[in-house]
């Protein structure tokens, strides 16, 4: 059986009338009684599609324009890519362009304002390597706090 389907919405229409008179024709052929060839003859002629929904054009507004906005992503990203992937996300060659901008921002070509540090994953490195952290500019420290278990009430 061929389907149509437009815009999400499956047609059967003509395709499944077609099939519909040719199983007719089959069982005719095939010598079946005569009430059972012609109610599928009648079957076959009643079978309808599913309704075609008009969608009207949208109107125009008035005092409308189009807006440009320009944004920032990864120098030589392929246009369908996501314009801000996590870190995780990055292929070699936008890995490199992020090293690139790290340079600049060392260098003063670039404000400092666009880096950003992620504290968690270096808490998350202290928390496991203690005082063995060994990351240029970064140090592991304690903290010392206190903390209470839940007592019975009396």
């Amino acid at each position: 059986m061929k389907l149509l389907i437009l815009g999400g919405t499956v047609f059967l229409g003509r395709h499944l009338t077609e099939a519909a008179l040719a199983r007719a024709k089959a069982a005719e052929a095939s010598q079946a009684p005569a009430p059972v060839v012609e109610a599928m003859k009648a079957q076959a002629e009643t079978i309808q599609a599913a309704p075609v929904p008009v969608v009207a054009a949208v109107p125009a507004l008035a005092h409308t324009t189009g807006v440009k906005t320009w944004k920032a992503r990864i120098a030589g990203s392929p246009a369908d890519a996501h314009p801000n992937p996590s870190m995780s996300e990055l292929s070699l060659a936008q890995q490199a362009q992020i090293l690139t901008l790290v340079r600049a921002v060392a260098e003063g070509k670039a404000p400092l304002s666009l880096l950003e540090i992620n504290w968690s994953a270096l808490n998350a490195r202290a928390k496991a390597e203690k005082s063995t952290l060994t990351i240029p500019g970064i140090e592991a420290y304690e903290e010392v706090g206190m903390r209470a278990r839940p007592g019975r009430r009396v």
